[in-house]
């Protein structure tokens, strides 16, 4: 199968193109127009048909992650915080500016 032809087949599907080399995801169109523009012109055999719905569930996941990571470093950070309120000095008040 030549590459038109997986982008086509992608547009009758309602698929997206998936590179797992570089985790790219292209609807047909975007794929097709890259491509009219000398981009991402490797062979169908660098490409599989995936369900867009897996690609956005997988952004969703990752904004979960990240929301998760960002409050647990704001309660470390506050509590590094309240330990140097409750001193009254600062781990740089020794140091000498250059």
């Amino acid at each position: 199968m030549i590459l038109e032809q997986l982008i086509q087949q992608a547009r009758d599907e309602g698929k997206y193109l998936y590179c797992s080399y570089q985790n790219l995801w292209f609807s047909s169109d975007e794929l097709a127009q890259s491509n009219k523009d000398d981009k991402f012109r490797w062979g169908a055999v660098n490409w599989e048909l995936r369900d867009p719905q897996e690609r956005i569930d997988s952004l969703v996941k990752s904004v979960r992650r990240q929301r998760k990571e960002a409050s647990s470093l704001k309660r470390k950070m506050e509590a590094v915080g309240r330990i140097f309120i409750n001193r009254g000095t600062c781990q740089f008040d020794d140091v000498e500016p250059r």
